[in-house]
């Protein structure tokens, strides 16, 4: 049986991942935070072999499969918090390691 903070867990992973990709789209609606890094042209392949964009994404590309991460990510929390724990195994249920490992992904 979970506790009442593992059934928070995965809707508190959900929220903070929304909001900032919220944060994150608004700020590049407004022209905050999109920049050109010095070399790198418009309509060229830089880095990663991706052409650059104009858009707020200046790779969409790599910002659209990033997105498969988070995923990946969230749905880990969404398993770690309905698995029961098991003492030898310590990626079962909410333990530190399990949820450190499901934030490296939804980074």
């Amino acid at each position: 049986m979970t506790s009442n903070w593992e059934n928070k867990v995965f809707p508190i992973a959900l929220l903070l991942s929304f909001g900032f990709m919220a944060v994150y789209v608004t700020l590049g609606f407004l022209g905050v935070i999109p920049s050109l890094e010095p070399g790198a042209v418009i309509g060229e392949a830089w880095r990663w072999c991706e052409r650059v964009s104009s858009s707020m994404f200046r790779e969409p590309v790599n910002a659209l499969s990033n997105l498969g991460f988070m995923v990946a990510g969230l749905s880990m929390y969404w398993v770690l918090s309905r698995e029961e724990r098991d003492s030898r195994n310590q990626f079962t249920g909410l333990t530190p390691i399990s949820m450190l490992y499901a934030k490296l992904f939804n980074v």
